[in-house]
């Protein structure tokens, strides 16, 4: 058995077993990943939004791990984005300031996105 944290895109794995009369030939198997359901938790790093509710300035803070590349979306109920932005995150505390002022009052959903396809959703209220 063999269990593997995936991620959300699609792709293949590949295993070899090796023991005292050396290694097997590989077996590949291609992972079709079709489910897109976010952890709650991001493998390499905590993310928090605050405060929550808002009215002009939200605070973003990710803690990392290991610095990586990761993608910020705001998007309101309708799925409409109103915000995107990249983090090159380094290893530790790393803080984006997102202004919510021309936002109109209600409920938005906050998306971090890390390179191997890991996401975090926070609800987020304007008011």
């Amino acid at each position: 058995t063999l269990t593997v944290d995936w991620g959300m895109n699609s792709g293949a794995v590949g295993v070899t077993a090796s023991n005292a009369c050396g290694n097997s030939g590989t077996k590949t198997r291609l992972v079709n990943v079709t489910c897109r359901n976010s952890s709650s938790i991001l493998p390499t790093a905590e993310v928090v939004a605050y405060p929550n509710p808002v009215s002009t300035e939200l605070t973003v803070e990710m803690n990392t791990l290991s610095a990586g590349n990761y993608s910020l979306t705001m998007t309101d109920l309708t799925g409409r984005v109103m915000l995107q932005q990249a983090i090159a995150a380094t290893e530790g505390r790393n803080d984006s300031k997102l202004d919510v002022s021309t936002y109109a009052k209600g409920v938005y959903l906050l998306t971090v996105k890390s390179e191997t396809g890991f996401t975090k959703q926070i609800r987020v209220t304007v008011q």
